[in-house]
């Protein structure tokens, strides 16, 4: 079995240290609570303490990892124990918001594309019609 590995998870001024033990299951601060994470597709987990279970999307880099669970999404930066350094600006932006609730039913942009303030990225369904949302921010 590896040994337990242990990291820094921050959300921007908060910070919460979380380890993965050697068996793969992962603890979240100090707490006596253990979690098992399933993989299900790349982003895509199932993350269960025994009593309840979460579905939760995941995507982006370390130092900006967008989580998301029951409709909350916020932007994370993991880090290894140890490890100096301040929290990343983008990491302390906090969450993700749409215009309106709903489905994404196109996304607009490949991976990596460069866009900019005003540029569609994404198609929200929208009654009686379809709603393209741009981006807003650099």
């Amino acid at each position: 079995m590896a040994a337990p590995r242990r990291f820094i998870v921050r959300q921007g001024d908060d910070a919460t240290p979380v380890e993965v033990l050697a068996d793969g299951r992962i603890r979240v601060g100090n707490e006596a609570d253990v979690f098992t994470v399933t993989l299900i597709s790349t982003g895509d987990y199932v993350v269960t303490n025994g009593a309840h279970a979460w579905r939760v999307a995941v995507a982006g880099p370390p130092e900006a990892r967008w989580v998301s669970c029951r409709g909350t999404t916020v932007c994370l930066e993991a880090q290894p124990e140890g490890q100096s350094g301040a929290p990343s600006k983008r990491a302390a932006h906090g969450g993700l918001a749409a215009p309106m609730p709903g489905t994404v039913l196109d996304i607009a942009v490949a991976v990596g594309q460069q866009v900019r303030a005003g540029d569609v990225a994404v198609i929200l369904p929208h009654p009686p019609r379809l709603a393209p949302c741009p981006r807003q921010r650099p």
